[in-house]
């Protein structure tokens, strides 16, 4: 992976706003930080960078992120995951996603 990109993922996913709220600093994202009910920062789901391969994107939108999951029944980073995870994750969403839905025969 392009070390832009990975530079790229690492500033948004480990957003120091976070780490700040976390000791007891609220900011201007701490509302949005505690919607999550998040007591202890390593189950927090970090911020979510963007889905797909960003240097073939033709068209970037940017958004909030509204697939928070409060249930927890989807699998997104949190700041449990190793470093090579979450970038795998960001960098390779979709491919994942087709492989399983391939695999379970969606």
């Amino acid at each position: 992976m392009d070390k832009n990109i990975t530079e790229l993922i690492k500033k948004i996913t480990f957003c120091p706003n976070i780490i700040e709220h976390y000791n007891k600093k609220n900011n201007n994202c701490s509302e949005i930080i505690d919607s999550q009910n998040i007591q202890d920062k390593k189950h927090f789901q970090i911020p979510e960078p963007f889905s797909g391969e960003i240097d073939k994107a033709k068209i970037l939108v940017i958004s909030s992120n509204p697939s928070i999951d409060l249930t927890k029944t989807e699998i997104y980073p949190t700041y449990e995951w190793k470093d090579e995870d979450i970038l795998n994750i960001s960098s390779n969403f979709f491919t994942i996603f087709i492989v399983f839905f391939t695999i379970m025969g969606f």
